[in-house]
C-alpha cells in the first residue's frame, strides 16, 4: 500500500514539475497543491 502511496506523489509531482533554471523554493501558490497531495495520500493510506 505505501509504494502505491508513493507511486501516486511521484506521478503527481512529474505531472506538475516545472522547468526553472534555478533551486526550487516553496512558493505560497505551491500550498494549495502540496495539501491536495497530502490529502489524497492519506485517503489512499
Amino acid at each position: 500500500m505505501a509504494a502505491l502511496l508513493y507511486a501516486g506523489a511521484a506521478m503527481a509531482g512529474i505531472l506538475s514539475r516545472r522547468h526553472l533554471d534555478q533551486k526550487a523554493r516553496l512558493a505560497r501558490g505551491d500550498w494549495p497543491r502540496l495539501l491536495w497531495m497530502a490529502a489524497f495520500g492519506s485517503v489512499l493510506h
